[in-house]
């Protein structure tokens, strides 16, 4: 019984190193280090630095960076462990995240980026790579070696409502709130 449920236990710096190793269910990752992995094929390469707890978490405020050596491109992510709610707010059951300070910490450490593309080969979905991806307690329970299930908030989409409160629900607590009911729990 301990162990059919151990996944539920897990912390954010148990998922980290997991999603580390995870990409697309078919690579399979060239380990440089404990804290870097390397995905490739025939015309394509990722590769991703586990940066949690280290000087590069401090400085830019991210976990993992992701650079895509193909396009010279780098995507920094954040993570954030949801946690169950029960507190009687209405969203029993649900996953949600209270600790708004630690994103507004977060997110002061994220530089904000004032480069405009001035070519459409370096226009990108949104301005800043900085996302912050916020993950079930349980999202390693699927060993299936694709990246973990979870909600990417663009950064300075969350900037924005932490200023104007949109997605931060009252209740007993302030929360960050996934709108999705999560499956098999």
């Amino acid at each position: 019984m301990l162990l059919e449920n151990a996944h539920k236990a897990d912390l954010e710096d148990n998922l980290i190193p997991d999603e580390l190793r995870r990409f697309d269910g078919f690579m399979e990752p060239e380990m440089y280090s404990a804290s870097t992995a390397l995905f490739r094929s025939r015309d394509f390469q990722l590769t991703v630095f586990d940066v949690n707890r280290k000087t590069f978490e401090n400085v830019l405020g991210v976990d993992l960076i992701y650079w895509d050596v193909t396009h010279d491109v780098f995507t920094m992510v954040q993570y954030k462990r949801f946690e169950r709610q029960n507190d009687g707010s209405g969203l029993v059951g649900r996953w949600a995240y209270h600790r708004k300070e630690d994103i507004a910490k977060q997110l002061a450490q994220m530089p904000k980026l004032t480069n405009h593309p001035t070519t459409s080969h370096d226009w990108r979905m949104t301005q800043s790579p900085f996302w912050f991806k916020f993950l079930n307690g349980d999202a390693a329970r699927t060993q299936d070696g694709r990246l973990l299930s979870g909600m990417y908030v663009p950064a300075d989409y969350l900037r924005l409502a932490m200023e104007d409160g949109s997605r931060f629900r009252r209740g007993h607590n302030m929360a960050f709130a996934s709108t999705t009911t999560p499956s098999g729990t």
